[in-house]
């Protein structure tokens, strides 16, 4: 079935680690199982996830149902076609970072697991590295003695605001903290939390 070969692809992808209560709880919340639409039947879309067409589930509950963003089919509306989704994707990065495009479309999107973004695009997705290169920075310029905790905060905010807070399944998979632990908790207390904002 097809619905079982989505769910071993995720499980090649992700690994086995349990979900608890509170991780299909919060799954719940900030997810939904995979739509049917007027245009496309759940069976279809769990073809094409197979086919590694559509990007595979962020998320399964512990009773396999597969889970994906409210707006998973968001990118595939605006790219207008299943055909078109990949060069569509891959067009949002210029000529000379087609390495990084190809890089984010095989790794990151197709494997469902940009479960750090709200809302997956390749908008959102520049965005994220783009605060993320940014705190790095600032970081790396307060350790001169140079730099802005006012632009490190800015920087800091601008991920939060694209990052949902994660559960606890998330560091099994990951194999460590999670982007918001690193680059949000941990640099507001270390470099923010009694600091005087010049």
């Amino acid at each position: 079935m097809t619905l079982e070969r989505v769910q071993r692809l995720y499980v090649e992808v992700n690994g086995r680690h349990p979900m608890s209560a509170a991780d299909d709880a919060y799954v719940r919340r900030h997810f939904v199982p995979v739509p049917a639409t007027g245009e496309h039947s759940r069976d279809e879309l769990l073809t094409r996830m197979a086919r590694r067409e559509l990007p595979l589930p962020s998320y399964l509950l512990s009773d396999g149902t597969p889970m994906v963003h409210p707006d998973y089919l968001e990118p595939l509306r605006r790219a207008g076609s299943f055909g078109g989704l990949k060069a569509w994707f891959v067009g949002h990065w210029s000529e000379g970072e087609q390495d990084v495009a190809e890089g984010e479309w095989t790794h990151g999107y197709l494997s469902g697991q940009y479960v750090c973004l709200w809302s997956v695009t390749p908008e959102t997705i520049k965005a994220k590295t783009e605060a993320i290169e940014s705190i790095q920075a600032e970081i790396a310029a307060l350790g001169r003695g140079r730099g802005s905790r006012s632009r490190l905060a800015a920087a800091v905010d601008r991920l939060d605001a694209l990052e949902p807070p994660f559960t606890g399944y998330d560091e099994a998979r990951f194999g460590g903290p999670t982007s918001r632990q690193v680059w949000i908790d941990e640099v507001r207390a270390t470099h923010l939390s009694a600091a005087r904002v010049r």
